[in-house]
């Protein structure tokens, strides 16, 4: 299958892709912090494989190749989006990292 490998400053490497769908890596930078983002996500739209979501500072290295990947790939993390129990989770978790943002800038 075709996909990506991620490294970060020559140590770090990571592959990621799936046979049926789509697969990226976002580099962002908001409110100071620098992040890379790397996942795919299934034709069905349904199921989200998380490859890499790390933090990373103005002196790492990123290099990104698009190649063949022969090797069966773990995820860090996969979201099923039927699933109705995990999507409560996430939820769940995204308004408690909310709030406490909220609280740390002094808004609630």
């Amino acid at each position: 299958m075709k996909g990506f490998k991620l490294s970060i400053n020559d140590h770090k490497a990571i592959m990621g892709g799936i046979q049926d769908g789509s697969t990226g890596v976002i580099v962002s930078h908001k409110d100071g912090k620098l992040q890379v983002f790397f996942n795919s996500m299934d034709k069905t739209g349904m199921l989200s494989y998380t490859w890499c979501a790390d933090n990373l500072s103005f002196e790492d290295k990123l290099k990104i190749s698009y190649q063949n990947i022969y090797e069966e790939l773990s995820p860090i993390d996969v979201l099923d989006y039927t699933n109705q129990e995990e999507m409560d989770r996430v939820a769940l978790e995204s308004y408690y990292q909310l709030r406490d943002e909220l609280i740390e800038e002094g808004l609630i």
